[in-house]
């Protein structure tokens, strides 16, 4: 009987060990990153005409006052911007974006505040940086990491980061640099 009881017991404990996590039995994928923004139209249209992305129609009407949505059309990754100073009724939200954007320098300095921002891959990074450039908007990189992705960063309108990551090389017209010669500290001001 002791046996009996020890075999079941080893089994049991077994089928505990092996049965699959939450994680492993589940699907999954992201499909929407959501920005809180000073102004969600401003930023739609930067990402339709800088983007290419396409613009969506909120399906709850609850839901769009103050908001905006995209879409990649490759993809189906959506963005939501979502109006910060009348969602949350926050007085220092203009002034503490206003100061979040002085920090970047114009895209020149990776802040703190450039770590709260979504990744997309895409196949090439040169569509977009024509884009940008073509239309004076800043940017920082191509960065080439350690592992060979090359990473472009894009502020939004409204103070939204995105990262658009990609394998292959930028053309050479876009300068490439590596992690450690991106500035990570705001210069010094002159007094």
């Amino acid at each position: 009987m002791n046996k009996i009881a020890s075999t079941l017991l080893l089994a049991s404990s077994l089928l505990v060990t092996a049965a699959p996590t939450l994680a492993e039995t589940q699907k999954t994928s992201v499909w929407k990153m959501t920005y809180s923004s000073l102004d969600p139209e401003q930023a739609a249209e930067f990402c339709t005409t800088i983007l290419g992305m396409e613009r969506i129609a909120i399906p709850d009407p609850t839901l769009a006052k103050g908001r905006a949505w995209v879409r990649f059309p490759d993809s189906g990754l959506e963005l939501h911007f979502v109006d910060a100073r009348a969602r949350y009724g926050y007085e220092k939200t203009e002034e503490f974006y206003r100061y979040m954007d002085e920090l970047d320098q114009n895209m020149t300095v990776f802040t703190t505040f450039m770590d709260n921002h979504g990744a997309v891959l895409v196949e090439d990074l040169n569509p977009y940086l024509q884009q940008l450039t073509k239309n004076s908007v800043p940017f920082l990189g191509p960065v080439r990491r350690a592992d060979g992705v090359y990473q472009l960063y894009i502020e939004i309108p409204g103070n939204a980061y995105l990262e658009l990551d990609a394998r292959s090389t930028p053309d050479s017209a876009y300068p490439v640099t590596t992690w450690d010669k991106v500035p990570f500290a705001p210069a010094a001001k002159a007094s």
